[in-house]
């Protein structure tokens, strides 16, 4: 079974492009702005492992407002999916902020298929040993995945509460 994806991009050549890419590795779902994102989500069965989102989208498309509202958005509606911001509103302001919302990673538009596609099973394949941002399990982790962290962590496991 292919990871599930929700793509949210206004732009519809993007979007295509996009979907014409991942569809081979990804089960995608679509949407052109925050409110359809949102409204989609809720329909789904079960919340997708992974949301790929554009920062700038209606009714703002040039300000990065919209797209930090629905990192919010799709984290309190499932707080297990991890978040890929793909824009070309890259900043390193906007890149800090999406990150500090609950965003896992940042690429900057215009990017290669093949690195968004090892972004993404980067992303994905992080979920698997990280816990959800909001979870209850991590509230007991530390944040961060540099080398020392990861050492700290490993002791700290081998401690125990």
């Amino acid at each position: 079974m292919k990871p599930r994806l929700l793509i949210v991009d206004d732009d519809p050549l993007i979007s295509e492009s996009l979907a014409f890419v991942l569809a081979p590795e990804f089960d995608l779902t679509c949407a052109a702005d925050r409110t359809s994102a949102v409204e989609k989500l809720r329909a789904m069965p079960e919340p997708p492992e992974l949301a790929l989102i554009d920062l700038g989208l209606p009714p703002a498309p040039h300000l990065p407002n919209e797209g930090f509202k629905l990192i919010g958005d799709l984290l309190a509606h499932a707080p297990e999916v991890r978040i890929v911001v793909l824009t070309g509103q890259n900043e390193e302001s906007n890149a800090r902020r999406a990150r500090a919302l609950g965003a896992a990673d940042l690429v900057p538009k215009p990017c290669e298929p093949e690195d968004l596609r090892a972004v993404l099973h980067k992303t994905l394949r992080a979920r698997v040993i990280a816990p959800a941002p909001g979870s209850a399990e991590e509230d007991r982790s530390l944040i961060g995945d540099s080398p020392p962290m990861r050492e700290l962590t490993r002791m700290i496991e081998q401690v125990g509460p």
